[in-house]
């Protein structure tokens, strides 16, 4: 890669980076009810306006769903990108989550006793989640109230 394209990919790179940081600093000031709200009208610009990867959302639920109705399918892939837009939005107000009794105020941990006595047994635990709800709250809720975990993650292309 040319000097000039590196020089435009960093740039790329910086600017994704601040718009997230900016986007953050909005979000956390918003209540959850505000959240919600910003994330129901956002899905609905993403899925009607961009209209991005909706073909294959929509395609995806269909062969889940075979006897569903084309407008049911529809409204299902609404819900899936309002889901998916607070699922960043609560992304970006991690930074809000600072102890125990704010993960208790968000999550409820169905195995948790299991994970106690794995613990305090000097064993460990592999927990394996499905593809379903925001994984980076569940993995810093779950930090604080049981125990401290390492996760397997991609590393992200952006450097910033």
């Amino acid at each position: 890669m040319s000097s000039s394209g590196r020089w435009l990919k960093s740039f790329k790179q910086y600017v994704e980076y601040s718009l997230f940081i900016f986007f953050m600093l909005i979000v956390k000031k918003l209540t959850p009810d505000q959240c919600e709200k910003v994330a129901s009208r956002l899905g609905d610009v993403v899925y009607d306006v961009l209209k991005i990867r909706r073909t294959v959302v929509e395609k995806n639920l269909e062969g889940t769903f075979p006897e569903k109705e084309h407008k049911e399918i529809a409204g299902l892939a609404r819900k899936v990108y309002r889901r998916q837009a607070l699922n960043i939005i609560e992304m970006l107000r991690l930074p809000l989550i600072e102890g125990k009794d704010d993960a208790m105020k968000i999550l409820e941990i169905d195995g948790k006793e299991f994970l106690e006595k794995t613990r305090y047994a000097g064993k460990g635990a592999v927990v394996v989640s499905a593809h379903f709800g925001n994984w980076e709250l569940l993995g810093i809720c779950t930090g604080m109230l049981v125990a401290p975990m390492n996760i397997v993650v991609k590393h992200q292309g952006n450097p910033f």
